[in-house]
């Protein structure tokens, strides 16, 4: 009912007064843009050779037709967005330079290549061989053949017709095959405005749609490839953050590392405290060492040359107090007076801390009797041939007490 309803308002609105709209394309030099300005009335400069650049609107009144001619550059950058504007038209003005058989082949395949679209499908088209002015323009039948129209199978509405586009002065009147093409077309368009009408208004949504979705598809592949390139950056910098660490790894084990003179004596005091800490512990153990030895010689009391063994509880001797006694030296000695204690009288166990060992700790070395240190003990040595331990035959054991002073005979 709505669309019986919508048929007769538009072959009404047909009858009064015809409005559409019409696509004009072609390719480029081929003279559209001059068209359009030859139905407005202006003049166009045939050298310029300006193509045009995207999308132009021009409303043309063609004696009792209101047309809105669509022209979209013919370039080869340009044509894949010929199909973009199907759905806004109801006819389709193709033009072709039937002075340049060059570029008929070319031409026939954009023809056929929109034909094809379900978008101008039952479309009225209006072929309009231009240059008709020119010398070198092939013959109608000619064009025909070469660009093979008899195979518009696929547009049951279509009309051929020669014309000259081009208007060199103002008064000049529009070239008559271009007005009797566009009476036929809006006569095409009349017969089946109401459905060309609503074809164009549903195509128009379903474009609408079609861009919408094709706009959701570009962002969504523009955000994966964002997420994929951030992805592969971050991949990449952790690759190259584990190629440093592993750089730096190896060369602090391949290369000495530079010591600052500061740290190189701290850690030369380190080193010399531990040995430090480990001498004293070594220290400590030779000195329990030597108290060990001192208790066992304290309790052995080895017997000493000339004098007799202490018995416990009982005064080493009751002598009466000791007289110079004349002691007999080797031979080439000289003799020496030795006073005879009456009481041996042993030293006291040392006390204190005793200085540090520069060897492991282990068995104490005899020391030698120098000269001072007899001299001390009272003892003088008159000849360099033997030392007073020597004379008196006192061994030089550190537990066997000094011995004591003697005087010069």
């Amino acid at each position: 009912m709505f669309s019986l309803a919508h048929n007769l308002y538009s072959l009404c609105a047909a009858q009064s007064e015809s409005k559409f709209s019409v696509l004009v394309l072609g390719v480029d030099n081929a003279g559209k843009t001059t068209l359009i300005n030859t139905l407005k009335g202006e003049i166009s400069d045939p050298e310029s050779g300006n193509p045009t650049f995207g999308r132009a609107n021009s409303t043309v009144k063609v004696e009792s037709s209101t047309i809105n001619f669509i022209d979209i550059g013919g370039g080869k950058n340009m044509r894949g967005y010929w199909k973009d504007v199907f759905c806004e038209v109801h006819a389709v003005v193709y033009v072709v330079d039937s002075a340049c058989p060059d570029r008929f082949e070319e031409s026939r395949e954009k023809l056929f290549e929109i034909v094809q679209d379900n978008q101008l499908e039952a479309k009225p088209i209006l072929l309009l061989l231009n240059k008709r002015d020119r010398p070198e323009a092939v013959a109608v039948g000619e064009v025909a053949k070469q660009m093979r129209f008899d195979e518009l199978t696929a547009c049951p509405s279509w009309q051929m017709q020669p014309c000259c586009a081009l208007k060199t002065e103002e008064s000049a009147p529009v070239d008559e095959g271009i007005l009797e093409g566009l009476r036929w077309l809006s006569s095409a368009v009349a017969k089946d405005y109401g459905e060309l009408d609503a074809r164009r208004e549903r195509d128009m949504v379903l474009q609408k749609e079609k861009e919408a979705e094709e706009k959701r598809v570009r962002k969504e592949a523009l955000k994966k490839k964002r997420a994929e390139r951030e992805a592969r950056e971050a991949a990449e910098a952790a690759e190259a953050e584990a190629a440093a660490m592993a750089a730096a790894e190896a060369s602090q084990v391949a290369v000495p590392m530079n010591i600052s003179p500061s740290q190189q004596s701290s850690g030369e005091q380190e080193q010399s405290g531990e040995a430090n800490a480990t001498s004293k512990e070594s220290m400590e153990n030779g000195v329990e060492a030597h108290s060990s030895e001192g208790t066992a010689s304290e309790t052995a009391k080895p017997e000493v040359a000339g004098v007799a063994p202490e018995t416990p509880g009982k005064p080493l001797s009751d002598d009466p107090p000791a007289t110079p006694e004349r002691i007999q030296a080797e031979p080439g000695v000289q003799a020496v007076t030795a006073i005879t204690p009456s009481r041996l009288e042993l030293p006291a166990a040392p006390t204190g801390t005793l200085p540090p060992l520069k060897g492991p700790p282990g068995r104490l070395e005899p020391i030698a009797v120098t000269p001072d240190k007899a001299a001390i003990h009272g003892v003088i040595q008159d000849s360099p041939t033997h030392s007073p331990a020597q004379a008196f035959g006192i061994s030089n054991h550190p537990n066997v007490p000094p011995s004591p002073a003697a005087s010069i005979v």
